[in-house]
């Protein structure tokens, strides 16, 4: 990866939300709709 597409990913993983739907992730797929049901956002938003 070149530094560019580093610097992409930190920025995108310094958000508190992001980092935390990705570990949420990590465990294995889900449902949009769960992952709304711990965040205080909305569904476009989670989509974006």
């Amino acid at each position: 990866m070149n530094a560019e597409k580093v610097a992409v990913v930190c920025k995108a993983l310094g958000d508190a939300n992001r980092l935390e739907i990705v570990q949420m992730l990590s465990d294995g797929e889900k449902c949009g709709c769960k992952i709304l049901e711990r965040f205080e956002i909305t569904q476009p938003t989670l989509s974006q």
